[in-house]
């Protein structure tokens, strides 16, 4: 069976202060530097540009944050912290010192500093390590065991295997799987900080985080920020990968158990194991997820290896998980209307400095607990990136710390579990009650209000969705690796990861509509109790075939060799059957080639004034990538829609796409006029584009005339729509070759035809005179979204 010995195979004597500086960060800084250099003046392609800046992804947060906490110490330097952990805390005190940063210039209305904001990364990076030299502050060097070094270069090559295995299906820079939003969310938000010096943070439930980053590495390298989220996938998975090895090394003690782990934990959060969990694209929250094993690894070093009294480990983890409440709490405050999205990030700044005095004092006073610094700081990093997902992984990771903390009682097993449900109740008060109780407690009505009231969540959906997602085989061996752990007095810590593991599950059943996503969560001890399980039935078969008295090491291992090698199809087969699927592949480019020619065209040929008129999937898309103003709401789901979004959107499918004439379309698409969402008027503001007149321009797909002619709905299109498939397409755009109204202005081969209404002086006064009455101009039944329901 597992061992529980807690050898990491890296040792902590010589790994206890920072790694980063000295000699290694000059190199680092180096890097970044010739990489920059290379990327800006040599013709690479584009893809070239994006590898070379995704190990600065890593690195230029890094070097800010342990310049950061050299110059303001806030880590004890005998934590038992080893290189790899120091590192997660100082890549999270980066992220959060660049976002800050950002927030900063955008509230003192710095948009000069803002468009240049990589340079200014950059420098504080290169400064950062100049002071440090000039400082003279002795870096201890990282050295790990050879054997160590090995397992972790395989588990880093597992690691990426799922994004090597979805490019065949997905190429570069195609948007793939559920996550075609993160142009929305991400790249055109980055797009807009570098050219108009504009912060913009339309989703409630991302931080600034990622657009910074994204930001940063998109001007200093010249490459799209789409690109980069597609190669970030490749860096997202080999953290995990590592991250799973780390910790499972930790808590094993055996570097092929947690080879093992991290082989099947790869697979386990990818689609269809485990929905909406894949870090295929990079996205704030799945950056969490690929953050997530590390700091569990980071948690079990601060539990295991520091002799603090249990009591005051556990007391100060209770105290952790109040900060996380409360700095929920903070970062949805902006919902009282009385300040923006971007000043909820410098509110949560002053909450959490004041939290972090408070439990210094009583750290300093009571617990003298070196973990409590690194762990605070892992909790307040994490909420620049995604703030409602955020708590769910640092409650599993608290939870996990105060199961360890029990692990050597002799009612463990009582004690840890009420600690953790009573940890699991707060976790539920601090998401629900406070924000929705009595009237409802799920957790999406506290977050996204009636958004998602359209889903219905029940005990048996979610059930079912088990029974789809994991196979008996996956389940027996997770039981078995429970009843393992359980029944062996030895195995404390494999009972800390079933209890840990019990709890979020028990969270998966909540009752709301996307609970489903604790599973992100629950995924990690998922893995290592299927490897627990394997390895149970093989010591089992070993021993019926060897006999009671005991088997040799070497056939047990065998023999738990062959339970993975029966275990591991069912996890990657259900993969790469999805993967490879005519459905499946069907979906993964969501962005067409066509479209993107066209959203290059846009960026190229208009200006802010453009307006995009197209079916839903289209015109989010073009005015994503295109980086151009859009006159309905940026949701991807129609579910997402406010109200008023939809009749915006219904508005332009009958009073343009389908008007029977050029005189009609051209009266419809100009009542668009002053109906923008709020924020994209908030944006034009922001610029000074708010008094230009727009400027229209229809879009004409197959996609937009089979969208523009179904009737009664306007959901969007997801699946291709060709030439062949809809040979009448064209006939639906007669009313824009009325020259008195349109003008075609650019189309791409037989594909796509874009029209621009003329302007207003063009056409003179024929138009209201001959669109006159409802007979004549087709009259629209709908009128357009004024821009104040609450989404907009």
């Amino acid at each position: 069976m597992l061992t529980s010995e807690p050898n990491t195979g890296l040792a902590p004597e010589r790994v206890a202060g920072e790694v980063w500086f000295g000699s290694l960060g000059s190199v680092l800084v180096a890097y970044v530097l010739l990489t920059v250099a290379a990327a800006l003046w040599l013709p690479l392609p584009e893809v070239a540009r994006a590898a070379l800046a995704l190990p600065a992804f890593a690195l230029i947060p890094l070097l800010v944050g342990s310049a950061l906490l050299r110059l303001l110490p806030i880590l004890n330097q005998t934590s038992p912290l080893d290189g790899v952990g120091r590192a997660l805390v100082e890549w999270l005190v980066g992220s959060l010192a660049l976002a800050v940063v950002v927030v900063v210039l955008q509230v003192g209305g710095q948009s000069f500093l803002l468009r240049r904001i990589g340079l200014i990364a950059l420098a504080l990076a290169a400064g950062g390590s100049i002071a440090t030299h000039v400082g003279r502050m002795r870096p201890v060097p990282l050295r790990v065991a050879g054997a160590t070094a090995l397992a972790l270069a395989t588990a880093v090559l597992l690691s990426i295997a799922p994004k090597v295995i979805v490019m065949r299906y997905a190429e570069f820079p195609l948007l793939t799987g559920n996550a075609a939003d993160v142009a929305i969310h991400f790249a055109q938000p980055a797009l807009r900080l570098l050219e108009h010096g504009y912060l913009e943070l339309q989703n409630p439930s991302h931080g600034p985080g990622l657009v910074t980053l994204l930001a940063v590495l998109s001007q200093l390298y010249g490459v799209e920020p789409l690109s980069i989220i597609w190669m970030g996938a490749f860096l997202l998975f080999a953290v995990y990968g590592v991250g799973l090895f780390l910790w499972a090394n930790a808590v094993s003690g055996r570097s092929a158990t947690a080879i093992l782990v991290t082989a099947i934990g790869v697979f386990l959060p990818v689609e269809p194991i485990f929905y909406s969990a894949s870090p295929l694209v990079l996205r704030s929250n799945t950056i969490l997820f690929a953050l997530f094993p590390l700091a569990l690894y980071l948690m079990h070093r601060l539990v295991v290896t520091d002799d603090v009294p249990r009591r005051a480990k556990t007391e100060a983890l209770i105290a952790l998980q109040g900060t996380v409440g409360v700095l929920f709490i903070a970062m949805n405050a902006y919902r009282l209307g009385l300040f923006s999205q971007e000043v909820r990030v410098l509110l949560m700044l002053v909450v959490a400095g004041v939290l972090g005095i408070m439990l210094a004092a009583a750290n300093r006073r009571r617990w003298n607990w070196t973990g409590l610094p690194a762990l605070f700081a892992i909790i307040v990093g994490f909420q620049v990136f995604h703030v409602y997902e955020g708590p769910i992984f640092l409650t599993a990771l608290i939870v996990y710390g105060i199961a360890l903390t029990a692990r050597g009682l002799s009612l463990d097993r009582t004690v840890a579990a009420a600690l953790c449900l009573a940890v699991g109740g707060f976790f539920l008060l601090q998401f629900s009650g406070i924000l929705a109780f009595p009237q409802d407690f799920s957790i999406s009505s506290a977050v996204f209000g009636s958004t998602y009231e359209n889903f219905s969540p029940d005990f048996a959906g979610q059930v079912d969705l088990l029974k789809l997602t994991l196979s008996p085989v996956v389940l027996v061996l997770m039981l078995l690796g429970v009843a393992g752990f359980l029944a062996s007095k030895s195995e404390a810590n494999g009972r800390a990861v079933v209890m840990a593991a019990a709890v979020m599950f028990v969270f998966y059943f909540l009752p709301d509509p996307f609970a489903f996503r604790i599973n992100k969560s629950f995924a990690p001890f998922l893995a290592f109790l299927i490897v627990a399980g394997a390895a149970n039935t093989g010591t089992l078969v070993s021993r019926m075939v060897r006999g009671s008295a005991g088997a040799p090491a070497l056939f047990r291992n065998v023999a738990q060799l062959g339970m993975i090698a029966v275990v591991l199809p069912a996890v990657v087969v259900p993969f790469l059957q999805s993967a490879s699927s005519p459905a499946q592949v069907a979906v993964y480019p969501k962005v067409a080639d066509v479209e993107y020619e066209l959203a290059t065209w846009f960026g190229e040929h208009t200006d802010e004034n453009a307006r995009i008129v197209s079916d839903s999937q289209t015109m989010l898309l073009l005015t994503s990538l295109g980086n151009r103003v859009s006159i309905a709401e940026r949701k991807f789901l129609l579910e997402e829609m406010s109200p008023a979004g939809r009749d915006q959107m219904t508005f332009i499918k009958e009073a343009v796409l389908a008007a029977p004439t050029g005189c009609a379309a051209y009266v419809g698409i100009h009542s668009l006029d002053g109906t923008e969402p709020v924020p994209e008027r908030r944006y034009l503001a922001a610029i000074g584009a708010e008094s230009r007149e727009p400027d229209y321009f229809v879009v004409w797909t197959p996609k937009t005339f089979l969208w523009a002619t179904r009737p009664e709905r306007i959901d969007p299109v997801l699946s291709p729509v060709t030439v062949d498939t809809m040979p009448w397409w064209q006939q639906g755009m007669l009313p824009f070759q009325d020259t008195r109204f349109f003008r075609p202005v650019t189309q791409i081969g037989q594909e796509a035809y874009v029209f621009q209404a003329l302007p207003a002086a063009d056409v003179g006064t024929q138009a209201p005179a001959s669109c006159s009455g409802p007979s004549a101009a087709g009259e629209p039944s709908v009128s357009p979204a004024t821009g104040t329901g609450p989404s907009s």
